[in-house]
């Protein structure tokens, strides 16, 4: 397993969302994370919680692209997305 520090890489900006989804199968909380890493590449992590049986998918984090965005225009575009910055978990 790829840990988030990797290569000497720290986490810049985590940003969070997480809502609930209904539908025809039932109620699950889904939680979306966006880091920005100091090596200027953002990384998203999707995880699903149904409610009704406690079950949890995680996709891991993938690498989705380069940014030359700052630090503060990520969270501010993020924030305007309905996104809240974390502490690190």
């Amino acid at each position: 397993m790829a840990k988030l520090n990797a290569r000497g890489r720290t986490v810049l900006v985590r940003m969070i969302r997480e809502r609930m989804v209904r539908d025809s199968g039932g109620t699950y909380r889904e939680r979306i994370t966006y880091a920005l890493m100091s090596d200027q590449c953002i990384l998203r992590k999707v995880v699903f919680l149904w409610e009704s049986n406690n079950k949890r998918s995680d996709s891991g984090w993938k690498k989705l692209w380069k940014t030359k965005e700052t630090p503060e225009e990520f969270e501010r575009r993020l924030g305007e997305l309905g996104f809240y910055r974390a502490d690190r978990d």
